[in-house]
């Protein structure tokens, strides 16, 4: 069954004229009814109608004042008034419009041409919504942009400071970092929302267990949590698989979004983590976790706003609080891509419960666990292990002249002979003069947008060329698709700026060391 397209509410004192309205309108929209306008205005406070049709004479407050007072209030701003009257005269039309009406319906009105105009308000409101939403994420944005941006900044100059004490040149590195992985999460997050609106964003469905990434994602939240004052806790609502087939990054991305919003809109509280497994559609098992936390809560009217992307439920919230308003809604299109959906429920002032359903795949068989421990792990972050060593000839085509020394920096730490090119037409002279020397490069890192020729020509120009040695895009371009132009240009791996180092070195470590135990295969390709 659709659902009905709008909220209308129509308000007459002649049940008659009502009953007409409410034929006319009803089998495409919800439809409230209202005798008077100081009921209409009692019904807007719950039903938050997109456009109320008004008769103008009415008892009590006429349609003028009702329609001046809709204007008014703070939850009816944006909806849209026509006004219904037996009186056509020009001066009634501009006392309305006067008022903050948007049109008028002259009685006896025609079926049609109501329900016409209905549909176009609708649209207008719509488009206007959109609007209004994105312009809003933008300032969002901005806002949690800039906030970062000034602590990178502001650490960075006291970096500059001869005379700042080690304890306090420790702490200005550990919050650039922090300020710089919330920006990356920033940016991640509109990719990922790219990514679903153009359908380019693939989930995996391999063997996991569901245990160790709930436990994993409540060790990642723990120093946020405490920082917080929230309390988080974990339990099984009967037993659980200890492995399922799914796609254990998205499920985690999914998690850390719903506990992050939890402890940010639960200060000082608890929020706890109770895991399921239960049948679903067609009897495939659902896996399924409710994140349960006692913070503010949600009004009802605002639930379903949620989950849609660039849209928060309280700008005023948003201000208090932050956040983009994308979360959710990449985790409710990344839950469905797995077989589940995302669902909510809450309660103003006591509290919400979020919950994250999966498809759990074939389960028959494999065993159950009943309980869940939090392990116990240091709440700040521990150096990465050392990355095996490189000891190949790289390289390394890059415009940036910061990105040169950092990336060339990391390969000659690793044990990698680099040699620097500015530009792709570059990198195919050096890489062509190599082979006709007989010093082939091992590898090339490929940045992909440079001057004189870009990475995709310069990759292609090679593979052209015959030179069949590992390339590696390294670039800025992470949106849909970018990917997947990189490894067709003739790239064999992507890694995406800001550069993962432990990441990078590996990535090159196990390609070279497969390509030493057999041809270069390009058709096994893959991201790092």
């Amino acid at each position: 069954m659709h659902s009905k397209s709008g909220k209308i509410l129509i308000v007459d004192d002649s049940e008659l004229n009502l009953d007409l309205l409410e034929a006319t309108l009803a089998g495409a929209h919800e439809v409230r009814r209202a005798t008077s306008g100081l009921e209409a205005l009692a019904v807007l406070e719950t039903f938050r109608a997109e456009i109320v049709l008004l008769d103008i004479m009415m008892p009590g407050i006429d349609g003028y004042e009702t329609c001046r007072r809709i204007q008014d209030a703070p939850h009816a701003t944006a909806t849209k008034v026509i006004l219904v009257s037996a009186r056509s005269e020009a001066t009634e039309r501009i006392k309305g419009y006067e008022v903050g009406a948007s049109d008028f319906v002259v009685k006896p009105f025609d079926p049609d041409e109501l329900l016409a105009k209905v549909n176009v308000f609708l649209a207008l409101k719509t488009a206007e919504d959109a609007s209004r939403a994105k312009s809003e994420f933008l300032a969002n944005m901005s806002h949690e942009i800039r906030t970062p941006m000034t602590a990178i900044l502001g650490y960075s100059e006291n970096l500059l400071d001869p005379s700042l004490a080690d304890d306090d040149r420790q702490h200005a590195i550990d919050t650039i970092w922090r300020n710089g992985q919330h920006l990356l999460e920033l940016i991640n997050s509109v990719l990922d929302l790219s990514k679903i609106e153009a359908s380019r964003l693939l989930v995996e469905h391999d063997a996991c267990s569901p245990g160790d990434i709930v436990v994993d994602v409540l060790d990642l939240m723990a120093a946020r949590a405490q920082h917080a004052g929230v309390s988080l806790a974990v339990e099984c609502d009967g037993p659980i698989p200890v492995r399922i087939n799914s796609d254990r990054t998205r499920i985690k991305q999914i998690l850390v979004n719903l506990v992050g919003n939890a402890i940010k809109f639960a200060p000082g509280g608890q929020v706890r983590l109770v895991a399921r497994l239960r049948p679903g559609p067609a009897g495939r098992p659902l896996f399924e976790v409710d994140v349960v936390d006692t913070g503010i809560g949600i009004a009802p009217e605002q639930i379903e706003l949620l989950c849609r992307p660039f849209v928060q439920a309280d700008s005023s919230v948003t201000r208090r609080f932050g956040g983009t308003g994308l979360g959710l809604s990449i985790s409710r299109r990344l839950a469905r891509l797995l077989g589940g959906d995302l669902l909510i429920a809450s309660e103003l002032g006591k509290g919400s419960t979020f919950t994250m359903a999966v498809d759990a795949g074939e389960v028959d068989g494999v065993p159950t666990i009943d309980s869940l421990d939090l392990r116990s792990r240091p709440t700040v972050r521990e150096v990465a292990p050392d990355s095996p060593a490189l000891p190949y000839r790289v390289l390394l085509a890059e415009d940036g002249p910061d990105n040169q020394r950092l990336i060339s920096a990391i390969l000659r730490q690793a044990g990698a002979a680099v040699t620097v090119v500015e530009n792709g037409q570059l990198a195919v002279d050096s890489v062509l003069a190599a082979m006709r020397a007989d010093e082939p490069f091992d590898v090339v890192l490929m940045d992909m947008q440079m001057p004189v020729l870009d990475g995709y020509g310069a990759t292609a120009a090679l593979r052209d060329a015959g030179y069949r040695g590992a390339i590696v895009a390294v670039t800025a371009h992470a949106l849909a698709g970018d990917r997947e132009r990189c490894l067709q240009s003739g790239c064999d791996r992507y890694a995406s700026k800001p550069i993962d180092r432990t990441a990078l070195v590996r990535t090159i470590h196990e390609l070279l060391d497969r390509s030493r135990g057999g041809s270069r295969n390009p058709d096994n390709r893959q991201e790092s």
